[in-house]
């Protein structure tokens, strides 16, 4: 009887795809004022950058004879883009002056998240 539903099969009648990629990094530059001058010795500057960026694509296609569609073809279509990036400024100060020792470190820290995305849906009562 074909109007009994079963679910033998049900991967036959559906496609679903996921692709994502996620890229990562981290950077840096240090600076060294002792290099240039003498009464700077142990200032010294850094700067990191840590950018992050991630993709992901959903397709789905559930064909009308599944058991989940009840007659009706769905489809669907979905993308994520995101990026985020932190960005660290770092002074230091180490010193010794004799039997002392003096070390101080600032920190200034900015990151920030970025997110789109995109997603279509339909259904067909149209056999494919």
């Amino acid at each position: 009887d074909s109007r009994i539903k079963h679910v033998y099969g049900e991967w036959d009648l559906q496609t679903d795809t996921r692709k994502t990629l996620r890229a990562m990094g981290s950077i840096y530059a240090q600076l060294n004022f002792d290099e240039f001058w003498e009464p700077l010795k142990g200032l010294s500057y850094r700067v990191n950058f840590g950018p992050d960026f991630r993709y992901y694509n959903r397709g789905l296609f559930v064909d009308a004879s599944s058991f989940n569609r009840s007659g009706s073809n769905y489809a669907l279509n979905g993308t994520q883009k995101t990026f985020s990036w932190t960005l660290d400024n770092i002074i230091s100060y180490n010193r010794t002056f004799g039997k002392h020792n003096i070390g101080a470190t600032l920190l200034h820290s900015a990151s920030a998240y970025n997110n789109g995305s995109v997603e279509e849906k339909g259904t067909s009562k149209i056999a494919l």
